[in-house]
């Protein structure tokens, strides 16, 4: 277990690519025996000579006919710099690109490209037309919506905020003067945002670019107390669907929680009036119409509570005005029935050319399968099947599978396992048989892995899981060195995906266990809702009863085992050498919640600590002695005059989800009590620590650190 082969092996790993974005195009509309079509995918790859990320380009023809599909690939891929977003009209005859470039005098500026099939037809300089801020490229708000007529292109961008200026500058002239007096002492005014990864979005505005005339307009009639995004033009082309997100009385971080109050807001564009399309106090996202534009789905939660819950699908009839729900919560499913529907995005494009089905992809237990969604009957139907021998070894070896698009009754999907690295598929609805697009691929056989289920001691509990993952050519009869890695959240789900850190760790010679215990998704919304009020309890005891039962398995080595966790992954980690003293060798916290009373007042997230804690949220609540006491005993630094396992911490100076405080807080605790600590810092990243750079030098440290305390 050198450092050199760690480095060379992260090197090798880091060159694996991982799909961003995929879309099926087709210039001709015409029926023909054989239809021509054209497959689009965006990929993501760390380059490590530069430190950065970057994106590339590929593109397939597809041919399709009575016998099949036939696919081909064309050139080699592409590097697309500085894309954010890319859109093909609905004609397939054009595309439009939003791109950030630095020009010459070192300023990052924002331009739309739009392209047909020989040139490009179209350049603005959106800064330029100082009508808006940046364009928002988000999962949360952004878009990028061609009109059916494509004479229109619909976004979401920052406000275009008045001049500042200070009551002390020089004036220039009588025209400046009067200009600036709107501005005039607020240069520094507080603009709240909407949290972690969303630190530049204060007031996102909805936006169209006229094709013909370059122009931009900035669209009128939504109600200031509102951000709107994720905007869809309605059937008549001319008005405007979105999601809108309550603003008072104060926001909470929206990133990765799909709680938050919001609504379906119809805006009749003529008119400049907005109507509530969908019901109630709840949080709402993803709106998808079907082909025909007379159904408009999407997803509801409950507004507040676990930040991460199954999820309904609802539908609004346009012609009838009336909604029905589609996909019911489900609380406590038995092990092979549908778990309910749990994601964050669903596919831009996702309904078949009926009107009637959906397909996307949702976490089911510690697999992410795809499934079809029958609108009129309510019927779900899993598609992929990891294990299941129904749909043949070929296909049932992938555990995590995406729906990249749906188009002309084609899915382009991709499919993975933690020891096969993505690939890109495409087959036909409704008896989907499955074409690779690349017949060269890379297989990590030097190592396997393995779903573990676990039943609780306490009596009426529910089975959780982790994923084990072991060296497959290791002839030696010794026990493995163990990372057990718990997940953050608490409520999300380590999906048996490629992952670049275990998948490297395993090759390296470690086991791995990625502990998906109580309260993570997939496994129904009872199993979320028993977490909350628990942690720090039910959470700990589940990972410590996986790491416990690999060792009585003979696998892992149990005077060899070691801790890694991120986030609430953290506060488990802290936990579990705080309540277990003895039992591991080393620590890594990312990011880790050490003292939930301490982090209330200082994330972007305050409902959190209450929601976990088993405490009700209001915004205008103000915690007591009684609460700050209930979250400081639940939180890893109660428990910290116990530890003794020398723990690394790793901290973004930069996360607004978990204050940098913790970890320091943490540290400073440990070194008081003589407990050997080490505390990395990465000076501008965020919760995620996810830049090139900064991730590369992480996984070396945590690496070595794990050495040398075996």
């Amino acid at each position: 277990m050198s450092v050199d082969r760690a480095v060379a092996l992260y090197q090798e790993a880091s060159r694996i690519p991982a799909i961003v974005s995929g879309s099926i195009s087709c210039h001709s509309k015409s029926a023909q025996e054989k239809k021509p079509y054209t497959v689009t995918s965006c990929w993501s790859q760390r380059d490590l000579q530069r430190m950065e990320s970057i994106k590339s380009l590929r593109q397939h023809q597809i041919i399709t006919d009575a016998e099949g599909i036939a696919t081909s690939c064309i050139g080699f891929p592409t590097e697309s710099k500085g894309e954010l977003l890319r859109r093909v009209s609905p004609s397939g005859k054009l595309t439009a690109v939003v791109r950030k470039l630095t020009n010459k005098n070192g300023e990052e500026k924002q331009y739309i490209d739009v392209w047909n099939s020989q040139q490009k037809i179209l350049a603005v300089d959106v800064a330029a037309v100082e009508k808006t801020g940046k364009i928002y490229e988000d999962e949360q708000f952004g878009c990028l919506e061609w009109s059916a007529s494509e004479k229109k292109l619909m976004f979401v961008a920052e406000k275009k905020q008045p001049k500042s200026s200070s009551y002390f500058g020089i004036k220039s002239s009588k025209d400046d003067e009067e200009n600036d007096n709107d501005g005039k002492g607020n240069e520094y005014v507080y603009l709240e945002d909407w949290g972690e990864q969303l630190v530049s979005k204060h007031l996102p505005t909805l936006c169209v670019l006229d094709i013909e005339s370059g122009g931009i307009n900035v669209v009128e009639g939504v109600p200031d107390d509102i951000s709107p995004g994720q905007a869809l033009w309605a059937p008549n082309d001319r008005d405007i669907v979105f999601i809108g997100w309550a603003n008072d009385p104060y926001r909470l971080g929206l990133r990765f929680c799909p709680i938050r109050s919001s609504k379906l807001y119809h805006l009749k564009v003529q008119e400049k009036t907005v109507e509530t399309l969908s019901d109630g106090n709840q949080a709402v996202s993803n709106p998808r119409f079907n082909i025909d534009m007379s159904k408009l789905i999407y997803l509801r939660n409950c507004e507040g509570g676990p930040h991460m819950q199954c999820s309904q699908l609802f539908m609004y009839d346009w012609n009838t005005k009336e909604t029905k729900t589609v996909v019911k919560i489900q609380d406590r499913p038995k092990k092979s029935e549908f778990p309910g529907l749990y994601l964050t995005t669903l596919p831009r494009r996702c309904w078949a050319s009926d009107n009637k089905r959906i397909y996307t992809h949702s976490i089911w237990r510690s697999c992410r399968e795809i499934v079809e969604i029958n609108i009129e009957t309510e019927v779900v139907r899993k598609v992929t099947s990891f294990g299941s021998s129904k749909i043949g070894t070929e296909w049932s070896k992938y555990s995590a599978w995406t729906v990249l698009d749906v188009s002309d009754d084609l899915i382009l999907a991709a499919c993975a396992a933690p020891n096969l690295p993505q690939r890109l598929v495409i087959g036909k609805l409704c008896d989907i048989k499955w074409n690779y697009l690349d017949e060269e691929h890379l297989t990590l056989s030097d190592f396997k892995f393995e779903i573990k289920n676990y039943t609780p001691k306490e009596k009426d509990s529910f089975d959780f899981e982790a994923i084990l993952l072991t060296p497959e050519n290791d002839t030696s009869e010794r026990k493995l060195p163990l990372i057990a890695l718990p997940h953050g959240g608490p409520h999300s789900t380590l999906v048996a995906d490629y992952m670049l850190y275990p998948s490297t760790f395993c090759r390296l010679g470690f086991a791995v266990l990625l502990i998906n215990y109580r309260g993570s998704l997939g496994f129904g919304n009872d199993f979320i809702l028993s977490l909350p009020g628990n942690v720090g309890c039910n959470d700990v005891k589940d990972c410590k009863q996986a790491i416990d039962q690999t060792i009585q398995d003979g696998i892992a080595d149990g005077d060899n085992v070691v801790l890694q966790g991120g986030s609430h992954g953290g506060f488990l980690v802290c936990h579990l050498i705080g309540q277990y003293p003895n039992d591991f060798k080393a620590c890594v916290a990312r990011n880790p919640v050490t003292n939930m009373a301490s982090k209330m007042g200082a994330t972007d997230i305050p409902d959190w600590g209450y929601t976990e804690s088993g405490l009700s949220f209001s915004h205008s609540r103000l915690p007591s002695s009684e609460v700050y006491a209930a979250m400081f005993e639940k939180s890893p630094l109660f428990h910290v005059d116990k530890v003794k396992t020398p723990t690394m911490i790793m901290i973004g100076n930069a996360d607004k989800r978990v204050p940098p405080q913790q970890g320091y807080e943490y540290a400073k605790a440990l070194k008081a009590r003589e407990v050997e600590v080490r505390v990395l810092t990465y000076p501008d990243d965020n919760h995620s620590l996810a830049k090139t750079n900064y991730e590369a030098d992480a996984f070396i440290n945590m690496f070595k650190w794990f050495v040398d305390h075996l």
